[in-house]
C-alpha cells in the first residue's frame, strides 16, 4: 500500500510520513488512493483518512462490546458479512480496465476452489499470490506486446 501511495507523496516531511503509516489500513488507503488516482490529494486528506477509520474502529468496537448481547447471533442479522462487504465496496472503485476484472475473477476462482479443498483459511493466500502471480504475468506480456506494436512501426506504447 506505502509503495502505491509513494509518487503522490514524495515532497511529504519524513515525520509526516511516519505519522500516515501509522494510521494506514485497508480502509484509509483505499480511500486515499481513490482520491489520488481522480483529483490529486494531499497528505492532509491521507492523514484525516486515517484518523477517521481510527474514529471509527473506536466507535465501533465501544458500542459493540457495549450493545453486542443485545443483538444476539450476529449471523441472524446478517452482521457477520459485514466486514466483506465494506471491503468488497473499497474494493470496487479501484478495479478498472480488462486486466484488473481478469485478475478479480482469478482471485475469486482460486479463493472458492482453495476454500473447498484446504482447511483453513489458505485460500486467502493462495487467491491473493495467485492472483499477483498472475496479474505480475499479464502485465509482462501485455508489456510485451506494446514494445512488439512499437517495433512494427505505430511508435505508440499504448496501442
Amino acid at each position: 500500500m506505502g509503495a502505491s501511495l509513494a509518487p503522490y507523496l514524495q515532497r511529504v516531511k519524513t515525520w509526516l510520513l511516519a505519522l500516515a503509516a501509522h494510521g494506514m489500513n485497508d480502509e484509509s488507503f483505499a480511500l486515499t488512493i481513490n482520491r489520488y488516482y481522480k483529483a490529486g490529494g494531499s497528505i492532509s486528506f491521507f492523514l484525516g483518512a486515517g484518523a477517521m477509520t481510527l474514529i471509527g474502529w473506536l466507535l465501533g468496537s465501544a458500542i459493540g462490546g457495549g450493545a453486542g448481547n443485545f443483538l444476539g447471533d450476529p449471523m441472524v442479522l446478517g452482521l457477520d458479512f459485514a466486514f466483506t462487504g465494506a471491503f468488497i465496496g473499497l474494493l470496487m472503485p479501484q478495479i478498472k480496465g480488462w486486466l484488473n476484472w481478469t485478475v478479480a475473477g482469478v482471485a475469486a476462482v482460486l479463493a472458492i476452489g482453495a476454500s473447498q479443498l484446504i482447511p483453513g483459511k489458505w485460500y486467502i493466500i493462495i487467491a491473493a499470490l495467485g492472483a499477483a502471480g498472475f496479474g505480475v504475468m499479464m502485465e509482462n506480456v501485455e508489456g510485451r506486446n506494446s514494445v512488439n506494436h512499437s517495433r512494427n512501426g505505430s511508435g505508440n506504447l499504448s496501442d
